[in-house]
């Protein structure tokens, strides 16, 4: 099975909302797909998580889910950008 992670440049655009930078509207969806595209959940459309992989959690699907329906807040972006940063698994990133 494929490994899921974060890209390089999706992990550059969370730090860069991490650090004040506010994303177009094309960027914040970008970040929820990416979320969404790493929910292993099962039933949710993946295979269950094996051997630690790191993976969005429920809630963070639920809230990038709602983000493709509405803008999140600051906060709400914030959470996400910090989701898809713990999830970067580039060697040296720990």
């Amino acid at each position: 099975m494929a490994t899921k992670e974060t890209s390089s440049a999706m992990s550059s655009l969370a730090g860069r909302v991490m650090g004040g930078y506010e994303p177009t509207i094309g960027e914040v969806r970008s970040m929820a797909a990416s979320l969404l595209s790493q929910d292993e959940t099962p039933g949710q459309g993946g295979a269950a998580s094996e051997g630690g992989k790191k993976e969005t959690s429920s809630e963070m699907s639920s809230l990038a889910s709602e983000v493709l329906r509405n803008l999140p807040s600051d906060r709400e972006l914030r959470r996400m950008a910090a989701s898809l940063l713990s999830q970067d698994e580039t060697p040296g990133q720990d």
